[in-house]
């Protein structure tokens, strides 16, 4: 089967009007909300009038340098859509729709693949879902969407029953810088930050953002003189995990050298202490109470646990 992934165009209209309402009526029935079959024959009973199909080409031929507006073809014919809404504060997958039956055939990630090159790589990506489309949700999910928990209405997915379905939006956060970070370990003892962030208190191992040109044990080295007083050397890597938005982040063993934990007086984490705005305080930590302590990242805590705690 050979799938062509294109931008959509005038003609398409009917085609797409096709697939918006085969699949809204095979996935928003739902007894549980009281949406019914009835609901979406109503909701698209005007979708098929020609001065509808017309507007509807219309906003094909205006679409804005904002907007892109995809479709997947089978041998001549259209079988899924997927539009992007480039928001000032964020992107927006607004529908990934594939026919009933051509879908798990790949083609809703070759839509996702297209798509995802219109986005800004430095704002965060949303789509909103039936919080019932537990196939979507997944489908998401799997292309690195993660779950808010938020619920909300929308009044023109109210349906002629009156009951409306209820969303939710999962979202991929920007992509951030790399990070690198030092487990420094002396005497038993090993070097953390000490957080206090609106009333959150927890600790963490000292790094940060890997800077244009830097190497991650450059990056190590730097950060922890930064933001601890403490000079260091690299002995080797310890730990590698990508996030959810693909960053890298690199845990590095490091050998102590000199220095006593302290914020340097030029640095953001004084200032922001000063004012009490957030709390930093480097700590020598006895590895014995490590378990106990909220430290972050958990697998990172684990593995500095199994490595070093006798």
């Amino acid at each position: 089967m050979k799938i062509a992934i294109r931008n959509a165009q005038p003609s398409d209209v009917a085609a797409l009007v096709n697939i918006f309402y085969k699949t809204w009526l095979a996935t928003y029935p739902n007894a549980e909300f009281g949406i019914t079959e009835d609901d979406i024959h109503d909701h698209y009973k005007n979708s098929y009038k020609p001065e509808n199909i017309e507007k509807r080409k219309k906003k094909i031929v205006e679409l804005p340098t904002t907007e892109k507006y995809l479709v997947a073809e089978v041998e001549g014919n259209v079988v899924g859509l997927c539009r992007v809404v480039l928001h000032e504060d964020k992107n927006q997958l607004q529908a990934i729709y594939v026919l009933p039956e051509f879908q798990r055939k790949g083609i809703g990630n070759m839509l996702w693949n297209e798509a995802k090159k219109a986005f800004n790589p430095k704002k965060p990506i949303i789509v909103e879902v039936a919080t019932y489309n537990k196939n979507a949700i997944g489908f998401y999910k799997k292309l690195g969407f993660s779950e808010t928990g938020k619920i909300f209405t929308e009044e023109r997915h109210r349906m002629k029953s009156g009951n409306i379905i209820p969303e939710t939006f999962l979202i991929i956060n920007a992509r951030g810088r790399d990070r690198a970070a030092g487990i420094v370990i002396k005497d038993s003892n090993i070097l953390l930050m000490h957080r206090i962030n609106k009333g959150d208190e927890y600790y963490v191992i000292p790094g940060g953002g890997i800077e244009k040109g830097e190497r991650p044990e450059e990056t190590v080295i730097r950060e922890i003189y930064e933001e601890m007083s403490v000079v260091v050397k690299i002995k080797t890597l310890f730990h590698e995990r990508v996030r959810i938005a693909g960053e890298q982040d690199y845990y590095y063993e490091c050998e102590y050298v000199s220095g006593e934990p302290a914020l340097r007086l030029d640095s953001p984490e004084y200032e922001q202490t000063k004012t009490g705005e957030q709390t930093y305080e480097p700590q020598w930590i006895a590895l014995s109470k490590l378990k106990d302590l909220l430290l972050y990242p958990k697998e990172v805590k684990d593995k500095i646990i199994q490595s070093f705690v006798k």
